[in-house]
Protein backbone atom coordinates (compact mmCIF):
# COMPACT_ATOMS: atom_id res chain seq x y z
CA UNK A 1 0.00 0.00 0.00
CA UNK A 2 2.86 2.39 0.73
CA UNK A 3 4.23 1.85 -2.78
CA UNK A 4 0.82 2.72 -4.25
CA UNK A 5 0.54 5.74 -1.96
CA UNK A 6 3.87 6.97 -3.32
CA UNK A 7 2.44 6.91 -6.86
CA UNK A 8 -0.38 9.23 -5.75
CA UNK A 9 1.92 11.62 -3.93
CA UNK A 10 1.05 13.70 -0.88
CA UNK A 11 -2.06 15.31 -2.33
CA UNK A 12 -4.35 12.37 -1.56
CA UNK A 13 -4.30 9.69 1.13
CA UNK A 14 -5.38 6.22 0.06
CA UNK A 15 -4.15 4.27 3.09
CA UNK A 16 -6.92 3.17 5.47
CA UNK A 17 -6.91 0.34 8.05
CA UNK A 18 -9.21 -1.98 6.07
CA UNK A 19 -8.19 -1.09 2.51
CA UNK A 20 -6.31 -3.60 0.37
CA UNK A 21 -4.73 -3.08 -3.04
CA UNK A 22 -5.91 -5.53 -5.73
CA UNK A 23 -4.58 -4.43 -9.14
CA UNK A 24 -3.82 -1.50 -11.43
CA UNK A 25 -3.48 -1.07 -15.17
CA UNK A 26 -3.80 1.24 -18.15
CA UNK A 27 -6.99 1.16 -20.21
CA UNK A 28 -8.64 3.29 -22.89
CA UNK A 29 -11.64 5.32 -21.76
CA UNK A 30 -14.22 6.40 -24.33
CA UNK A 31 -16.02 9.69 -23.90
CA UNK A 32 -19.73 9.26 -23.20
CA UNK A 33 -20.51 12.20 -25.49
CA UNK A 34 -18.60 11.45 -28.69
CA UNK A 35 -16.50 8.30 -28.08
CA UNK A 36 -13.27 10.33 -27.92
CA UNK A 37 -10.38 8.15 -26.75
CA UNK A 38 -8.52 8.96 -23.51
CA UNK A 39 -5.93 7.00 -21.56
CA UNK A 40 -6.78 6.19 -17.95
CA UNK A 41 -4.95 4.30 -15.21
CA UNK A 42 -7.36 2.23 -13.12
CA UNK A 43 -6.36 1.41 -9.55
CA UNK A 44 -8.58 -1.16 -7.85
CA UNK A 45 -8.85 -1.60 -4.09
CA UNK A 46 -11.16 -3.88 -2.12
CA UNK A 47 -13.60 -1.01 -1.50
CA UNK A 48 -13.15 1.44 -4.38
CA UNK A 49 -11.93 2.01 -7.93
CA UNK A 50 -9.85 5.05 -8.91
CA UNK A 51 -9.74 6.53 -12.44
CA UNK A 52 -6.42 8.35 -12.82
CA UNK A 53 -4.16 10.13 -15.28
CA UNK A 54 -0.39 10.44 -15.02
CA UNK A 55 1.08 13.92 -14.60
CA UNK A 56 3.94 14.15 -17.17
CA UNK A 57 6.13 16.44 -15.08
CA UNK A 58 6.11 14.31 -11.92
CA UNK A 59 4.88 10.88 -13.02
CA UNK A 60 2.37 10.96 -10.14
CA UNK A 61 -1.24 9.82 -10.47
CA UNK A 62 -3.95 12.47 -10.63
CA UNK A 63 -7.36 11.16 -9.54
CA UNK A 64 -10.16 11.96 -12.00
CA UNK A 65 -12.91 9.92 -10.33
CA UNK A 66 -13.39 7.64 -7.33
CA UNK A 67 -16.03 4.90 -7.51
CA UNK A 68 -17.48 3.12 -4.48
CA UNK A 69 -17.71 -0.63 -5.21
CA UNK A 70 -20.89 -0.96 -3.11
CA UNK A 71 -22.88 0.98 -5.72
CA UNK A 72 -21.10 -0.42 -8.78
CA UNK A 73 -21.94 -3.04 -11.39
CA UNK A 74 -20.63 -3.99 -14.83
CA UNK A 75 -22.52 -3.95 -18.14
CA UNK A 76 -21.85 -4.57 -21.82
CA UNK A 77 -21.41 -1.33 -23.82
CA UNK A 78 -23.72 -0.18 -26.62
CA UNK A 79 -23.86 -2.30 -29.78
CA UNK A 80 -22.43 0.40 -32.06
CA UNK A 81 -19.27 1.07 -30.06
CA UNK A 82 -16.02 0.24 -31.85
CA UNK A 83 -14.07 -2.84 -30.67
CA UNK A 84 -17.03 -3.91 -28.55
CA UNK A 85 -15.42 -7.30 -27.87
CA UNK A 86 -12.66 -5.48 -25.97
CA UNK A 87 -14.92 -3.05 -24.09
CA UNK A 88 -16.86 -3.10 -20.82
CA UNK A 89 -18.94 -0.55 -18.92
CA UNK A 90 -18.56 0.38 -15.25
CA UNK A 91 -21.79 1.77 -13.77
CA UNK A 92 -21.83 3.36 -10.34
CA UNK A 93 -24.04 5.76 -8.46
CA UNK A 94 -21.84 8.71 -9.41
CA UNK A 95 -20.37 7.76 -12.80
CA UNK A 96 -20.89 5.62 -15.91
CA UNK A 97 -17.75 4.94 -17.94
CA UNK A 98 -16.82 2.78 -20.95
CA UNK A 99 -13.35 1.24 -20.99
CA UNK A 100 -11.49 -0.67 -23.69
CA UNK A 101 -8.71 -3.18 -23.18
CA UNK A 102 -5.87 -3.91 -25.59
CA UNK A 103 -6.70 -7.63 -25.72
CA UNK A 104 -9.47 -10.06 -24.88
CA UNK A 105 -7.30 -11.50 -22.12
CA UNK A 106 -6.84 -8.08 -20.49
CA UNK A 107 -10.58 -7.41 -20.67
CA UNK A 108 -11.44 -10.79 -19.13
CA UNK A 109 -8.95 -10.21 -16.32
CA UNK A 110 -10.40 -6.80 -15.45
CA UNK A 111 -14.03 -7.96 -15.70
CA UNK A 112 -13.48 -11.06 -13.56
CA UNK A 113 -11.38 -9.21 -10.97
CA UNK A 114 -13.84 -6.31 -10.74
CA UNK A 115 -16.81 -8.67 -10.47
CA UNK A 116 -15.16 -10.57 -7.63
CA UNK A 117 -14.14 -7.35 -5.85
CA UNK A 118 -17.69 -5.95 -6.04
CA UNK A 119 -19.15 -9.22 -4.76
CA UNK A 120 -16.71 -9.36 -1.84
CA UNK A 121 -17.31 -5.70 -0.95
CA UNK A 122 -21.08 -6.25 -0.75
CA UNK A 123 -20.70 -9.44 1.29
CA UNK A 124 -18.22 -7.80 3.65
CA UNK A 125 -20.50 -4.80 4.09
CA UNK A 126 -23.56 -6.94 4.83
CA UNK A 127 -21.60 -8.73 7.56
CA UNK A 128 -21.65 -5.51 9.55
CA UNK A 129 -25.43 -5.24 9.23
CA UNK A 130 -25.48 -2.27 6.87
CA UNK A 131 -28.02 -2.26 4.06
CA UNK A 132 -26.80 -2.08 0.47
CA UNK A 133 -29.31 -0.47 -1.90
CA UNK A 134 -29.18 -1.65 -5.51
CA UNK A 135 -30.39 1.21 -7.67
CA UNK A 136 -32.27 0.67 -10.93
CA UNK A 137 -32.68 2.67 -14.13
CA UNK A 138 -35.94 4.20 -12.87
CA UNK A 139 -34.18 5.99 -10.01
CA UNK A 140 -33.95 9.33 -11.81
CA UNK A 141 -31.41 11.59 -10.15
CA UNK A 142 -30.21 8.91 -7.73
CA UNK A 143 -27.72 7.23 -10.05
CA UNK A 144 -25.52 8.62 -12.82
CA UNK A 145 -27.10 8.01 -16.25
CA UNK A 146 -25.49 6.57 -19.37
CA UNK A 147 -25.15 9.48 -21.80
CA UNK A 148 -26.53 9.06 -25.30
CA UNK A 149 -23.72 9.70 -27.78
CA UNK A 150 -23.90 12.81 -29.96
CA UNK A 151 -23.90 10.84 -33.21
CA UNK A 152 -26.79 8.62 -32.05
CA UNK A 153 -29.45 11.31 -32.57
CA UNK A 154 -30.26 14.01 -35.11
CA UNK A 155 -33.18 15.55 -33.21
CA UNK A 156 -34.24 16.51 -29.70
CA UNK A 157 -35.35 13.38 -27.85
CA UNK A 158 -38.15 15.36 -26.20
CA UNK A 159 -39.70 17.65 -28.83
CA UNK A 160 -38.12 16.14 -32.03
CA UNK A 161 -36.70 19.49 -33.19
CA UNK A 162 -33.83 18.83 -35.60
CA UNK A 163 -30.32 19.78 -34.52
CA UNK A 164 -28.28 22.12 -36.73
CA UNK A 165 -24.97 23.94 -36.51
CA UNK A 166 -26.68 26.66 -34.46
CA UNK A 167 -29.19 24.50 -32.57
CA UNK A 168 -26.93 22.70 -30.11
CA UNK A 169 -27.21 19.35 -28.36
CA UNK A 170 -27.50 19.29 -24.55
CA UNK A 171 -27.35 16.24 -22.28
CA UNK A 172 -29.85 15.88 -19.47
CA UNK A 173 -27.80 15.17 -16.34
CA UNK A 174 -30.62 13.06 -14.88
CA UNK A 175 -31.45 10.61 -17.72
CA UNK A 176 -28.58 11.11 -20.20
CA UNK A 177 -30.81 11.88 -23.19
CA UNK A 178 -29.91 14.56 -25.74
CA UNK A 179 -32.35 17.47 -25.91
CA UNK A 180 -32.50 20.99 -27.32
CA UNK A 181 -31.90 24.16 -25.28
CA UNK A 182 -35.63 24.73 -24.73
CA UNK A 183 -36.22 21.22 -23.42
CA UNK A 184 -33.16 21.39 -21.15
CA UNK A 185 -33.80 24.81 -19.64
CA UNK A 186 -34.71 23.28 -16.28
CA UNK A 187 -32.73 22.88 -13.07
CA UNK A 188 -33.00 20.24 -10.37
CA UNK A 189 -30.91 18.83 -7.55
CA UNK A 190 -29.50 15.36 -8.26
CA UNK A 191 -28.78 12.99 -5.41
CA UNK A 192 -25.91 11.20 -7.19
CA UNK A 193 -24.11 14.56 -7.56
CA UNK A 194 -24.31 15.40 -3.84
CA UNK A 195 -27.62 17.24 -4.41
CA UNK A 196 -25.96 19.89 -6.56
CA UNK A 197 -28.21 21.70 -9.05
CA UNK A 198 -27.90 20.35 -12.60
CA UNK A 199 -29.41 21.00 -16.00
CA UNK A 200 -32.19 18.49 -16.70
CA UNK A 201 -34.81 17.87 -19.38
CA UNK A 202 -38.49 18.70 -19.05
CA UNK A 203 -39.51 15.07 -18.44
CA UNK A 204 -36.98 14.50 -15.65
CA UNK A 205 -37.89 17.84 -14.09
CA UNK A 206 -41.48 16.64 -13.82
CA UNK A 207 -40.34 13.49 -12.03
CA UNK A 208 -37.91 15.28 -9.72
CA UNK A 209 -40.35 18.07 -8.80
CA UNK A 210 -43.45 15.83 -8.75
CA UNK A 211 -45.09 17.59 -11.68
CA UNK A 212 -44.29 21.21 -10.79
CA UNK A 213 -42.94 21.99 -14.27
CA UNK A 214 -43.88 24.88 -16.51
CA UNK A 215 -43.34 23.58 -20.04
CA UNK A 216 -41.96 25.82 -22.76
CA UNK A 217 -44.16 26.71 -25.68
CA UNK A 218 -44.07 24.01 -28.33
CA UNK A 219 -42.94 21.22 -25.99
CA UNK A 220 -43.92 17.77 -27.19
CA UNK A 221 -43.21 15.41 -24.34
CA UNK A 222 -45.66 12.74 -25.52
CA UNK A 223 -43.60 11.06 -28.22
CA UNK A 224 -45.51 8.25 -29.91
CA UNK A 225 -44.45 4.87 -28.58
CA UNK A 226 -43.43 2.49 -31.35
CA UNK A 227 -44.38 -1.17 -31.42
CA UNK A 228 -41.76 -3.62 -30.16
CA UNK A 229 -38.97 -4.29 -32.64
CA UNK A 230 -38.46 -7.73 -34.18
CA UNK A 231 -35.53 -6.70 -36.40
CA UNK A 232 -33.33 -3.61 -36.45
CA UNK A 233 -29.99 -2.40 -37.78
CA UNK A 234 -28.20 0.07 -40.01
CA UNK A 235 -28.96 -0.19 -43.73
CA UNK A 236 -28.33 2.10 -46.67
CA UNK A 237 -31.66 3.65 -47.65
CA UNK A 238 -32.95 5.32 -50.80
CA UNK A 239 -36.40 6.46 -51.88
CA UNK A 240 -37.68 7.45 -55.32
CA UNK A 241 -37.57 11.10 -54.29
CA UNK A 242 -33.96 11.13 -53.05
CA UNK A 243 -32.07 8.91 -55.55
CA UNK A 244 -28.96 8.89 -53.31
CA UNK A 245 -28.03 6.34 -50.64
CA UNK A 246 -27.94 7.36 -46.97
CA UNK A 247 -27.07 5.21 -43.98
CA UNK A 248 -30.13 4.91 -41.73
CA UNK A 249 -31.26 2.99 -38.64
CA UNK A 250 -34.12 0.71 -39.70
CA UNK A 251 -36.58 -0.96 -37.32
CA UNK A 252 -39.26 -3.48 -38.21
CA UNK A 253 -42.05 -3.51 -35.63
CA UNK A 254 -44.44 -6.21 -34.50
CA UNK A 255 -47.24 -4.09 -36.01
CA UNK A 256 -45.78 -4.85 -39.51
CA UNK A 257 -44.48 -1.27 -39.90
CA UNK A 258 -40.97 -0.45 -41.08
CA UNK A 259 -39.51 2.70 -39.50
CA UNK A 260 -36.47 4.49 -40.95
CA UNK A 261 -34.56 6.81 -38.59
CA UNK A 262 -31.72 9.20 -39.36
CA UNK A 263 -29.94 7.95 -36.23
CA UNK A 264 -30.39 5.03 -33.84
CA UNK A 265 -31.68 6.99 -30.84
CA UNK A 266 -33.98 9.37 -32.74
CA UNK A 267 -37.49 9.37 -31.28
CA UNK A 268 -39.22 10.23 -34.55
CA UNK A 269 -38.87 8.27 -37.79
CA UNK A 270 -37.81 9.97 -41.01
CA UNK A 271 -39.95 7.52 -43.00
CA UNK A 272 -42.68 5.12 -41.86
CA UNK A 273 -43.81 2.30 -44.16
CA UNK A 274 -46.91 0.22 -43.25
CA UNK A 275 -45.85 -2.92 -45.12
CA UNK A 276 -49.16 -4.82 -45.66
CA UNK A 277 -50.10 -4.24 -49.30
CA UNK A 278 -46.51 -3.61 -50.44
CA UNK A 279 -44.48 -5.90 -52.69
CA UNK A 280 -40.92 -7.09 -52.08
CA UNK A 281 -38.31 -7.47 -54.82
CA UNK A 282 -34.56 -8.10 -54.85
CA UNK A 283 -31.82 -7.20 -57.32
CA UNK A 284 -30.56 -10.00 -59.52
CA UNK A 285 -27.33 -11.77 -58.57
CA UNK A 286 -25.53 -10.04 -61.45
CA UNK A 287 -26.60 -6.58 -60.26
CA UNK A 288 -25.62 -7.36 -56.67
CA UNK A 289 -22.19 -8.66 -57.63
CA UNK A 290 -21.30 -5.48 -59.53
CA UNK A 291 -20.73 -3.44 -56.36
CA UNK A 292 -20.61 -6.15 -53.72
CA UNK A 293 -23.85 -4.88 -52.14
CA UNK A 294 -27.18 -6.63 -51.67
CA UNK A 295 -30.33 -4.63 -52.44
CA UNK A 296 -34.02 -5.24 -51.76
CA UNK A 297 -36.94 -2.94 -52.53
CA UNK A 298 -40.50 -2.51 -51.25
CA UNK A 299 -43.04 -0.85 -53.52
CA UNK A 300 -46.79 -0.21 -53.63
CA UNK A 301 -48.72 -0.08 -56.90
CA UNK A 302 -51.41 2.22 -55.55
CA UNK A 303 -48.99 4.68 -53.93
CA UNK A 304 -46.64 4.97 -56.93
CA UNK A 305 -43.50 4.91 -54.84
CA UNK A 306 -40.76 2.56 -53.74
CA UNK A 307 -38.06 2.36 -51.07
CA UNK A 308 -34.74 0.57 -51.57
CA UNK A 309 -32.48 -0.86 -48.89
CA UNK A 310 -28.86 -1.94 -49.29
CA UNK A 311 -26.65 -4.18 -47.17
CA UNK A 312 -23.28 -5.82 -47.71
CA UNK A 313 -23.87 -9.54 -47.15
CA UNK A 314 -26.29 -12.30 -48.14
CA UNK A 315 -27.12 -13.28 -44.55
CA UNK A 316 -28.47 -9.82 -43.67
CA UNK A 317 -30.35 -9.61 -46.98
CA UNK A 318 -32.01 -12.97 -46.35
CA UNK A 319 -32.98 -12.07 -42.78
CA UNK A 320 -34.58 -8.74 -43.70
CA UNK A 321 -36.32 -10.16 -46.78
CA UNK A 322 -37.79 -13.08 -44.81
CA UNK A 323 -39.19 -10.85 -42.05
CA UNK A 324 -40.56 -8.29 -44.52
CA UNK A 325 -42.37 -11.04 -46.43
CA UNK A 326 -44.25 -11.94 -43.24
CA UNK A 327 -45.01 -8.25 -42.57
CA UNK A 328 -46.38 -7.74 -46.09
CA UNK A 329 -48.79 -10.65 -45.53
CA UNK A 330 -49.53 -9.42 -41.97
CA UNK A 331 -48.61 -12.87 -40.68
CA UNK A 332 -46.97 -13.55 -37.28
CA UNK A 333 -43.20 -13.49 -37.44
CA UNK A 334 -41.48 -16.87 -37.07
CA UNK A 335 -39.10 -15.45 -34.47
CA UNK A 336 -40.49 -12.71 -32.23
CA UNK A 337 -37.17 -12.12 -30.47
CA UNK A 338 -35.70 -8.70 -31.24
CA UNK A 339 -32.63 -9.09 -33.47
CA UNK A 340 -30.08 -6.52 -34.60
CA UNK A 341 -28.90 -7.02 -38.17
CA UNK A 342 -27.46 -4.54 -40.63
CA UNK A 343 -24.32 -3.22 -42.25
CA UNK A 344 -21.10 -4.70 -40.92
CA UNK A 345 -19.44 -1.28 -40.67
CA UNK A 346 -20.63 1.27 -38.08
CA UNK A 347 -22.21 4.54 -39.24
CA UNK A 348 -19.92 7.53 -39.73
CA UNK A 349 -19.61 10.15 -37.01
CA UNK A 350 -21.26 13.52 -37.65
CA UNK A 351 -19.22 16.33 -39.18
CA UNK A 352 -17.11 18.34 -36.77
CA UNK A 353 -19.40 21.35 -37.09
CA UNK A 354 -22.37 19.20 -36.03
CA UNK A 355 -20.84 17.99 -32.75
CA UNK A 356 -22.23 20.04 -29.91
CA UNK A 357 -21.14 20.69 -26.35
Amino acid sequence: MLEIQEKFGDGISIVTPSREFIMEGELIKRSARNAQIMTRILVLFNDSLYYCTKVPATGKYKVKQTVDLLSTHLEDPDDEIENRDLAFRVCSKSKVADFQATSVEQKEKWVSTLTEAIKNAIERNSTFGREVTILGETDIGKIAPVWVRDDAVTMCMSCTTAFTTLRRRHHCRACGKIVCSNCSSYKAQLEYDDNRTNRVCVNCHKVLTMGRTKEHKGANTKIRKLADSVLSGYLNFRSDSTKTWSKRWCMLGEDFTLHVFKAKKDVKAQTTIPLPGYELSENSSEENDKNGKRVFKVSHKGLHGSFSFETDNDETLEKWSRHIEYAIKAEPYPDRTSVSSGLSTPPPSPRVDEKMA
